[in-house]
């Protein structure tokens, strides 16, 4: 009788499980109301689903070089209109998918080159709200982002 080999599954080696796409495998590992954290969070910073805008921006973009002088008095005037912060950084995520349900900005890509676009209730296909439309593996700030997610998404930073 000729040897077999079998692996662990009971399965002969050369047929393999399908691997799952990066965004599937990271939902499999985060909870089931994963969604209503992230909301819950978001609300911390004055979330609210039907009025925010969520800005996204590559990590790093930041205070690369000083702004024009007609956009630091467009920024200083929303300051004092809006009391403080106009936008504040809530957290980071690896899951180039987002990029498909960004709103593209209406500006040129001169005054942020780090700018990608925005996620407002209603503006998408669905309606959703912008907690909604957010990666699954997105995580707050000060947070150490997973090494496993951010090699299973291959990207850099």
């Amino acid at each position: 009788m000729p040897s077999r080999s079998i692996s662990v599954h009971g399965r002969p080696p050369s047929v393999r499980q399908p691997r799952l796409s990066p965004a599937l495998e990271v939902a499999e590992q985060v909870p089931r109301d994963r969604r209503q954290e992230i909301e819950r969070y978001l609300r911390l910073f004055g979330y609210k689903p039907e009025r925010t805008i969520l800005q996204v921006h590559v990590a790093g973009s930041f205070g690369r070089s000083a702004p024009p002088p007609r956009e630091l008095a467009r920024r200083q005037a929303a300051t004092s209109r809006y009391g403080g912060h106009t936008f504040t950084v809530v957290g980071r995520t690896h899951d180039p998918s987002l990029a498909g349900r960004l709103v593209p900005p209406r500006r040129s890509r001169d005054l942020n080159p780090g700018y990608l676009g925005y996620l407002f209730a209603g503006k998408d296909e669905g309606g959703k709200a912008p907690h909604e439309l957010l990666p699954l593996d997105f995580i707050p700030n000060g947070m150490v982002y997973p090494g496993d997610w951010k090699a299973m998404f291959n990207t850099p930073g």
